[in-house]
């Protein structure tokens, strides 16, 4: 019982960045900011899966699958302040999530439903597109209206307000795009964690992130994508730390197709090369559909 209970905790671990992720990692090329009066609509399917369970670093279990899938649907508004460009970005989240294998007593733990939904403002102080430069920030909030019980394992909503400040800059060069960013994540306190109503604290997390791409033509590019995350580590309130930080090396590619002037499709696949704690999530794929006016 007491090695289940370890690899029940390693799988719900890999939900971390899924169910309580205030947003997505950044995309190739989203630094880049659109005209003022630019609206736009985007539509996102995520799908993640693992099988193997790490603790400290170390392999705990090959025979537990955790696996998501998740849809966003987004609002986008450009607007301009002197010389600057800001955007607001409502996204409105749904999905599953399940939990099966050695972990749960070959028992499957499932939930579905809504997501947290969140709100993201950005602005850009540089916005050069002559010499394709620009440096942007951002703040994503999230707000704890998805579905969460405190009788289950695994949830689609996190009963947590979550802060995740971001500031990146990019910069082209001919065909080529180099762009940089990090953010920091802040949560607040699970004040009803398992039916025993337990307060569960969590510590920032951290990412930094480096994607290059590439036009093969003007209506189509590839990118790749190098990336760390770290911290995030939780306890109950006035107990001992759990030593669930996350600490994840993750490498990734991006293509994306301009269809139309307004409309364009991206796919992106993520594999998680390393982690520290929780499921190894070899397969994490999103397609993105975007239309602009």
């Amino acid at each position: 019982m007491k090695k289940r209970g370890l690899l029940l905790f390693c799988a719900v671990c890999a939900f971390w960045m899924i169910s309580a992720a205030p947003a997505d990692a950044l995309d190739p090329r989203d630094l880049i900011a659109a005209p003022a009066g630019t609206k736009g609509m985007i539509y996102y399917y995520y799908y993640y899966t693992g099988h193997e369970m790490y603790k400290t670093g170390v392999k705990v279990d090959e025979n537990t699958s955790s696996t998501a899938h998740k849809f966003a649907l987004e609002g986008l508004y450009y607007g301009a302040i002197g010389n600057g460009i800001w955007a607001v970005n409502p996204a409105f989240v749904f999905g599953d999530m399940s939990v099966n294998g050695t972990a749960v007593g070959n028992a499957e733990q499932a939930a579905s439903g809504m997501g947290d939904p969140a709100i993201a403002f950005a602005y850009w102080p540089l916005v050069n597109r002559k010499e394709k430069n620009f440096i942007g920030m951002s703040l994503t909030t999230t707000v704890p209206l998805g579905q969460y019980s405190n009788a289950k394992s695994v949830n689609i909503g996190s009963n947590i307000w979550t802060f995740k400040t971001e500031a990146g800059w990019i910069k082209g060069w001919g065909p080529f795009y180099l762009q940089l960013s990090g953010n920091a994540t802040f949560y607040t306190d699970n004040k009803e964690y398992t039916t025993n109503n337990l307060t569960r604290q969590r510590d920032p997390l951290y990412t930094g992130e480096a994607w290059l791409s590439y036009d093969l033509t003007p209506t189509l590019y590839v990118g790749g994508l190098y990336s760390y995350v770290n911290g995030g580590e939780s306890k109950i309130k006035d107990g001992a730390s759990r030593n669930d930080k996350t600490a994840s090396h993750i490498f990734g590619a991006y293509i994306r197709y301009k269809v139309t002037p307004n409309l364009s499709v991206g796919l992106r696949f993520k594999d998680m090369v390393e982690t520290e704690n929780g499921a190894l999530l070899h397969e994490m794929v999103k397609v993105k559909i975007t239309y602009a006016w």
